[in-house]
């Protein structure tokens, strides 16, 4: 479900941090980042899903032991889960939580290499390319976790809603109504079905 709070939260020091936190007594994991726009959050976002600190207190290994069964034979989670970046050469959870690290390095490694400008594509497709692969990687990390029946609670802050409305015009109001609603798919199961693909994509009657 979704959940809005009117509560004071207060600017990040470092805005592009992003917040982590496991409770253990109700197996949950916590992501947080405050919102600029659509790529930069959705990129901090899977950065914390893919924090080493959830492979250490959350995915371990003991847990990861109990989808080698279904990452060895990849077909039906790829299928079912859509589980992005599990090729047939991976054996195992821990292989396939080595390739979701590089991944995440990649993409950190594309966020930098935009920063700097150093890209030869247009921006906005450079820009696109960010935002698939993060949107990507973390609809990857909800269903991993969920495999698992572990719970996830993802928070956009807005701390200057308030303080500064002149930045929340109608226009960019209305961008982060229409990237809530793009993400929430990417965060929701039904069963061994993906949301996103349920509701958005085309198919034959």
């Amino acid at each position: 479900g979704v959940s809005v709070t009117n509560y004071p939260v207060e600017p990040k020091s470092d805005r592009g941090e992003a917040g982590w936190g496991y409770l253990e007594d109700e197996n949950t994991l916590v992501v947080s980042a405050e919102y600029d726009s659509a790529m930069s959050h959705v990129v901090m976002i899977a950065r914390a899903l893919l924090d080493p600190k959830t492979f250490d207190q959350v995915l371990t290994e003991d847990r990861l032991a109990e989808l080698d069964g279904l990452i060895e034979d990849g077909t039906y989670v790829r299928g079912s889960r859509n589980l992005g970046w599990l090729a047939d050469s991976v054996d195992s959870a821990g292989e396939y939580v080595d390739v979701l690290e590089d991944a995440r390095d990649e993409l950190l490694d594309m966020t930098r290499s935009l920063a700097h400008e150093d890209y030869e594509c247009e921006t906005s497709e450079y820009l696109s390319r960010i935002t698939k692969t993060a949107m990507g990687l973390a609809g990857t990390a909800f269903h991993v976790l969920d495999l698992l029946d572990i719970d996830v609670v993802w928070e956009a802050r807005l701390p200057d809603y308030n303080r500064h409305p002149e930045r929340y015009g109608e226009d960019n109001a209305e961008l982060l109504a229409t990237t809530l609603a793009k993400n929430a798919p990417i965060a929701a199961t039904y069963g061994n079905h993906v949301v996103r693909r349920l509701l958005f994509e085309d198919r034959d009657e």
